[in-house]
């Protein structure tokens, strides 16, 4: 079972996930691409990243993110400067002392050591950046597995018989913005052969 989910769209592939995973009778293999614009927009990731570290063998996780290493910036943070700047307009003397502090802390900042390796102070990113690929989708997701035919005669005897289509042998999920499943992901899965019935969009 392959999906591939962007931002809050993750909420029903995990969904399935919990339930696939959570039966040990069940052996169903899984696959998640989950594509985000910053580390901190990444839904559910202490439950995600707990179920492929206890189910190694049957859920493989990868991430993509458009920027990584960067945050968004606080709504607060606007109203902060907007509050800082009415007082130092109103106290010139007090804002040139700010500024003289700030200066110094700076070149405090680019002598540190671990702020040039690491400027962030995050743990460097080791998943994929930018956005989701054919390539990405053909490495990460699982092939499609060719679909169920069940006959008549497969019930009652073993020659032949009207055929009639079945379970599909792979499914693929997908859930996020129209625009990247219809562009990228559908096209990206039926490249990799997977039907139309095969896939499943939330």
């Amino acid at each position: 079972m392959s999906m591939v989910a962007g931002g809050s769209g993750v909420t029903p592939c995990y969904s399935v996930l919990r339930e696939v995973l959570r039966n040990p009778d069940d052996h169903a293999r899984c696959s998640l691409i989950y594509a985000n614009k910053h580390e901190e927009d990444i839904w559910l990731r202490e439950e995600l990243d707990t179920m492929a570290r206890n189910n190694p063998d049957r859920f493989h996780l990868w991430y993509v993110l458009e920027e990584p290493g960067t945050a968004p910036t606080p709504v607060t943070r606007t109203a902060e400067t907007a509050a800082a700047n009415l007082i130092a307009a109103a106290n010139p003397q007090q804002q040139q002392q700010q500024d003289l502090s700030s200066a110094a802390a700076a070149a405090g900042s680019v002598l540190n050591p671990q702020q040039l390796v690491n400027p962030t102070g995050s743990v460097p990113w080791t998943f994929s950046r930018g956005y989701i690929t054919h390539d990405m989708m053909a490495q990460h997701l699982l092939p499609p597995q060719p679909v169920h035919v069940v006959t008549k005669s497969n019930v009652t005897s073993s020659s032949t018989g009207q055929q009639q289509q079945g379970a599909p042998g792979s499914l693929a999920l997908m859930c996020g913005p129209p625009g990247m499943l219809e562009a990228v992901v559908v096209p990206g899965l039926a490249a990799m052969g997977y039907a139309a019935g095969q896939m499943v969009l939330f």
